[in-house]
Parts: C-alpha cells; structure tokens; sequence
C-alpha cells in the first residue's frame, strides 16, 4: 500500500518543476532572440554585399565599353594613317 504524500515534498517538487519549465522557457526565448539577431545581421551583410557586387558589375560594364572604344578609335587611326600613306 502506498500513502500519497500531499505535504511539503510534493510542494517543493512542484516549485523545481515550475522553475524549471520557467528556465527552460527562458533558455528558447533567448535563443530565438539570437537566432534572429545573427539572421538580421546576416541580412543586412547580404545587402551590402550585393550593393557592393552591383557596383563592380557597373565598373565592369564601363570599362568594357572604354576598351572597345579606344580599339575603335585605334582601328580607326590606323585606316586614316593607311589612308593618307597612299
């Protein structure tokens, strides 16, 4: 036969197992919290990075086109020089 105890042990395993619960809860809040917060960071390094990307495309892009005209512009010369060497 057992005897239930309903006194103060029954109590106190109660309130270790409320604080428990309470800490472990504890313990997920601030881990989402920092999961977010790295996520945020990690958003926000993304753009930057992809505004940084943006611009050496443009540099790029601009730079192709310089060196296509100055081949241009020597073509040319060149077929002026042959021009009047005639």
């Amino acid at each position: 036969m057992q005897i239930q105890s309903s006194g103060p042990q029954q109590q106190q395993n109660s309130n270790m197992d409320s604080k428990k619960s309470i800490w472990v809860d504890n313990s997920y809040e601030r881990r989402d919290l920092e999961l977010k917060r790295r996520f945020q960071g990690l958003q926000v390094r993304r753009d930057h990075l992809e505004k940084e990307l943006q611009a050496v495309k443009n540099c790029l892009m601009s730079l192709d086109m310089q060196m296509k005209k100055e081949v241009s512009y020597r073509q040319l010369n060149i077929n002026n020089q042959n021009l009047g060497m005639r």
